[in-house]
């Protein structure tokens, strides 16, 4: 509308309290006296506890207890998502260690300092086991077992119906065999938690989280405690992007310390720590099969994807479900068969990292669709645009069953190549070829659909005006860097002309607000915001009456000027009233504004439900230099044209568009962690595990297209992960092209210095290896529509 600030640059009000250093973390916490936790970890990847020893622990300076499984009886737990009851977990290790950097015992102190050195005093008598590190070991016949009442390492599995046909009209079939590496999360913040007990017996516990109402649920079960006798908290939050969702050991750890000791308890995890500990994230590795006829017309599609679940399948078990639902991509198939093995493996459990499942779907998908282009000859464009789904098939219904709500994937398509000025790239490309330019030029493409608000699409918001002519937002999501407090301030000084300065966001408490999805899968804006969206109409409506009955009018002839932040009768300005004075006068009056949704005063609070996910798209076009020389990839340009709806404030979306651009990128040609064969991580701390840094970046070109959602008021689609999921292919199908004249058709995640320089090194041998090898045997011993060990499966897709 004309006039709104919806759609404008408004400038984050959160910014001011980070910059001055004001924001309070977990650790900043001003707590009376607080005890220190530090754990002592596992440092064999398989083995039976013999024995714990900790009387030395115990009798250092400062140290008050030293605690170990035999000290809590709490029943095991399943982190986010139970897979099998025989994958739960206790909170220290009981009798047998299964990962590097699993807790066996956790030393509470008076200070950080006496536990970390009682902590390494704890000494750990353990009968080695054979450990299974790779995934596709661990499904071979004879693998160690790491759950023996198990019987096997198969989390989970599930197979479509066999499809002998579904090549049958195809040319030419294109295989590759991709491998979309393990990540650590490592969020600038390391996890961290306190616990306070209460002198009326409730605790309160302050989590770096990014659900705190499914931390108060699953901790409240597990504590064997009421709701009503649990708090949880969390402060600002150090960025979470999936890795601290659900429920770790350590938290559970820290809560029933502080319930035993009666003291306040924290802990914060160092460094190497959280990249043992914290989950790790996709850990596929994906047999792709793309039917093609010789025009480049796609046919069938056949996946045979092996996911690693880690030490304790849990969430990250549940996310190659995620992968296939989005295997359909923004693409036409006439068939689609995907079969999902996930094993259990001696290393950190897995769970979610920015865009958990999605990205691999769109990475195995971009990644054959660019093979297929150089098998065929056609330009990796013209390819994409001979398949894409046209605008007039949604909303759509894929073949995997979900149902794309709306979308236009050749306009950012077509947005990027115009922006990156494609034709001149190609010519440019062609000319070093011929000079023998030892500085090779690769353009990479990826288009993309991905699916947010999937795990649930109902969420709180509530909005109170006070007195002063301030007002109070609440929502059920928990912001840690997204922009939550501009976002839905906005929304309110849209509709009722209050400064967004003077509109407070208050989250993340569960005894304020009352119920919550927390932040997770993009689903902040359209459902929060369109919560808050809703709440706030409600309140104008009550402000509507309320005047009218003040005024002595007609409430049909009451409006709200936005412009001037009043509420009056339509053409009379001189007798409107002020927000203040209308919750002034609500407060004196109880009677005088409806409380049938339990609120007081001048405020509405509600769930805002809809109806279903939304589906994001876009594309991305990446421009690499290659050094034939040395392998070495330097990122000249990278263009995201990202579609996530209607965009409230294009300052917000740009800064997701940055940090998903940074993280995908990063995927591209930084990160991978690592384990030798007894399981030993040999990535556990930042000098070993490779992250970029704005050095390393140019200045990335984001844009948008908007095609707005139906499923929501605000018409807004996610945004946090987006450009991470197109950017990731982008990168690695550019690094591909600058090698494609030499024969190169495909490299592993990530493409670093020394897998470029060993591709060119091959192909100048003419001895490239074939990038297909034949899946691993445990899918041919698996029935066609069969589901494994798969409680939940359902539900944990859409997460």
């Amino acid at each position: 509308m004309a006039g709104s600030i919806l759609g404008t640059r408004v400038l984050r009000t959160e910014d001011p309290e980070l910059l001055v250093g004001g924001a309070h973390y977990v650790y900043d916490l001003p707590l009376e006296s607080p005890l220190h936790v530090v754990f002592a970890r596992s440092e064999l990847a398989h083995a039976r506890l013999v024995a714990i020893h900790t009387d030395d622990a115990a009798a250092m300076p400062g140290v008050v207890r030293v605690f170990t499984a035999a000290d809590f009886s709490v029943r095991p737990f399943h982190g986010m998502a139970k897979v099998h009851d025989h994958f739960a977990r206790t909170p220290l290790a009981a009798d047998t260690v299964r990962f590097v950097g699993e807790a066996v015992a956790a030393v509470v102190a008076e200070t950080e300092t006496q536990a970390k050195d009682a902590a390494d005093a704890v000494y750990v008598e353990y009968d080695a086991l054979p450990a299974v590190v790779h995934p596709e070991d661990a499904l071979a016949d004879g693998a160690p077992v790491l759950f023996p009442d198990h019987g096997d390492n198969i989390a989970i599995a599930t197979t479509d119906s066999h499809q002998p046909e579904i090549f049958g009209d195809a040319d030419i079939v294109v295989r590759g065999r991709y491998v979309n590496q393990r990540m650590a999360v490592a969020p600038m913040e390391p996890h961290s938690c306190a616990a306070v007990p209460g002198d009326d017996g409730r605790l309160t516990v302050y989590g770096s989280t990014q659900m705190p109402h499914l931390l108060h649920q699953l901790m409240a079960r597990s504590l064997g405690v009421e709701r009503s006798q649990l708090r949880i908290i969390t402060p600002h939050v150090g960025g979470g992007f999936g890795g601290k969702a659900g429920m770790y050991p350590e938290q559970l750890v820290v809560a029933l310390a502080a319930q035993q000791l009666q003291r306040p308890v924290t802990w914060m995890s160092t460094r190497s720590e959280d990249m043992v500990a914290l989950a790790h994230s996709r850990a596929q590795i994906q047999y792709v099969e793309l039917g093609c006829r010789n025009d480049g017309t796609f046919t069938g599609l056949r996946v045979r994807l092996v996911g690693d679940a880690g030490a304790y399948p849990g969430m990250g078990a549940f996310l190659p479900a995620g992968t296939r639902r989005m295997s359909n991509g923004t693409y036409a198939f006439t068939g689609i068969q995907f079969d999902i093995a996930v094993a259990a493996t001696n290393t950190t459990p897995t769970g979610a990292y920015r865009g958990a499942g999605r990205p691999e779907a769109t990475a195995l998908l971009e990644r054959v669709v660019d093979h297929a282009a150089l098998t065929l000859g056609i330009d990796p464009i013209e390819i994409r645009h001979h398949n894409l789904l046209a605008d007039d098939v949604f909303p759509f219904e894929t073949i995997t069953g979900v149902t794309y709500d709306s979308g236009a994937y050749r306009t950012p398509l077509d947005e990027a190549a115009r922006l990156a000025g494609y034709a001149a790239l190609r010519e440019e490309q062609q000319r070093r070829r011929a000079a023998d330019d030892r500085m090779l030029l690769g353009i990479g493409v990826a288009a993309y659909v991905e699916v947010t608000a999937g795990g649930g699409s109902s969420e709180y918001g509530s909005l109170a005006v006070h007195p002063d002519g301030s007002a109070t937002v609440m929502a059920g999501t928990s912001a840690h860097g997204q922009g939550h407090q501009t976002a839905f301030a906005m929304i309110v000084s849209d509709r009722t002309g209050i400064p967004v300065d003077r509109i407070r966001l208050v989250q993340s408490d569960t005894d304020l607000v009352r119920s919550g999805g927390g932040t997770g899968g993009s689903r902040s804006l359209q459902l929060g915001g369109s919560a808050v969206l809703r709440a706030t109409e409600a309140v104008v409506q009550k402000a509507r009456d309320l005047a009218a009955r003040l005024l002595e009018a007609d409430p049909a002839d009451v409006v709200v000027n936005v412009a001037e932040g009043t509420v009056g009768v339509a053409g009379v300005p001189a007798s409107a009233l002020t927000w203040a004075e209308l919750a002034a006068a609500a407060e004196q009056d109880a009677d005088a504004v409806s409380h049938d949704d339990g609120t007081n005063g001048l405020a509405a609070q509600l769930d805002f439900d809809q109806a279903g996910a939304t589906f994001p798209f876009g594309a991305h076009i990446a421009v690499v230099e290659v050094d034939r020389d040395t392998g070495r990839v330097r990122l000249l340009r990278h263009i995201a044209v990202d579609d996530c709806g209607t965009v409230l404030n294009p300052l917000l979306v740009e800064g997701q568009q940055h940090g998903g651009v940074a993280a995908g990128v990063s995927q591209a040609l930084y990160e991978h962690v690592h384990y030798d064969d007894d399981g030993n991580p040999l990535t556990a701390n930042f000098m070993d595990y490779a992250l970029p840094s704005a050095a390393e970046f140019p200045s990335f070109e984001v844009h948008s297209t908007e095609t707005p959602t139906p499923l929501n008021p605000l018409g807004a689609k996610g945004i946090g992960e987006a450009s991470t999921i197109g950017s990731t292919p982008a990168v690695q199908n550019a690094v591909i092209d600058a090698l494609a004249h030499l024969g190169v058709r495909h490299i592993d995640l990530p493409c670093t210095s020394q897998r470029v320089w060993q591709a060119i090194c091959d192909a100048e041998a003419g001895t490239l290896p074939d990038p297909w090898r034949e899946p691993p045997p445990v899918f041919a011993r698996l029935a066609a529509n069969q589901v494994v060990d798969a409680a939940g499966l359902k539900a944990a897709e859409g997460i």
